[in-house]
């Protein structure tokens, strides 16, 4: 509305009282001027740290912008809509029922979706860059930070918190987070932890919940026999004993949460990645890597990895013995 105010003043100043030509300028207007005071005032243009470059980017067709973040020697770590739901937060209770070694877990009415997203402020600091915003959906008067921080020339640290929550609210009335981002192009995602029923999990709604792998596995009529005996025996093709909120792609990208509460990795969409974790606050890694296995010796800098086996161990025969009266 400001430029349209300003390309209306500039035509009354030059006299121009035709309708046609005070809607012609008005369109100059706002492709050449407002579009770039968007891109200075709201996402800042450009910055670099030491190791990755932030880009943003205006989309004139629908007014979003566009977060692009590269490594200095172009590879491409992370591309989001700033305004188009890269973060989200849904009231929604989640319920958790042992049944049989298995879990059921059961998703109540969304009760509201806040996702309408407009940044406030932009820091850039030597590390990388801080967002702060609100959202602007109906009866949500909550905002959000988010943050990107290098942690070398391979990693990047991410934190997205929801703030202005009142501090006496029930966890049942505290809304969810949700991420969302590009898949930019990828196509195979592994990782998960200990998945049996699939190497490639895109289009996967991945739950990391650790349960009894089931019997059936969606393989039917003997999953659908053993849920009308046994509710929950059946578990599905992604029941895991153990799942990890870690994965990475054919590109040698990948990702890892710190969160240890439920999350979810949602890959149905072909266009976007949605990561949803019961909390007010989500915070992970982005790695960027030159192969698989150099994504999998970032990843287990931050688990830990397992102790060289001791040389006798790869000698001969390892027996163990049970029972005895001795």
């Amino acid at each position: 509305m400001k430029c349209l105010t300003n390309a209306a003043r500039t035509v009354k100043i030059f006299g121009l009282d035709n309708f046609r030509i005070l809607i012609v300028l008005t369109i100059i207007y706002e492709i050449l001027f407002c579009q770039y005071a968007i891109s200075q005032t709201l996402v800042g243009g450009l910055h670099s740290s030491r190791h990755f470059v932030f880009k943003m980017k205006p989309n004139r067709v629908s007014e979003q912008n566009e977060l692009i973040i590269n490594t200095r020697d172009g590879k491409t770590v992370l591309r989001a809509d700033l305004m188009d739901g890269i973060v989200s937060g849904v009231v929604q209770a989640i319920e958790f029922k042992p049944s049989h070694g298995n879990i059921l877990i059961k998703k109540k009415k969304i009760k509201k979706h806040c996702k309408s997203t407009a940044i406030r402020n932009t820091n850039f600091n030597e590390q990388g860059v801080v967002f702060e915003g609100d959202f602007t959906d109906d009866g949500c008067a909550i905002g959000f930070e988010i943050s990107f921080a290098e942690q070398g020339p391979k990693k990047l640290d991410f934190e997205i918190k929801l703030t202005g929550l009142p501090q006496d609210s029930p966890d049942d009335k505290k809304p969810n987070v949700v991420f969302k981002f590009s898949k930019n192009l990828d196509q195979r995602f592994y990782g998960f932890g200990a998945q049996a029923s699939h190497l490639n999990l895109n289009h996967k709604n991945v739950r990391i919940l650790s349960t009894e792998q089931g019997h059936g596995r969606g393989l039917q009529p003997y999953t659908k026999v053993s849920k009308w005996l046994a509710p929950g025996v059946a578990g599905d093709e992604l029941s895991t004993y153990a799942p990890v909120p870690f994965y990475f792609t054919e590109k040698n990208r990948g990702l890892y949460l710190k969160n240890s509460e439920y999350s979810e990795f949602d890959l149905s969409n072909s266009r976007d990645i949605k990561i949803m974790v019961a909390s007010t606050s989500i915070a992970g890694v982005l790695i960027v890597g030159d192969n698989p296995l150099d994504i999998v010796n970032l990843f287990t800098e931050y688990t830990g990895r397992m102790k060289v086996l001791p040389d006798w161990s790869h000698q001969g025969a390892v027996l163990g013995l049970m029972g005895g009266s001795d």
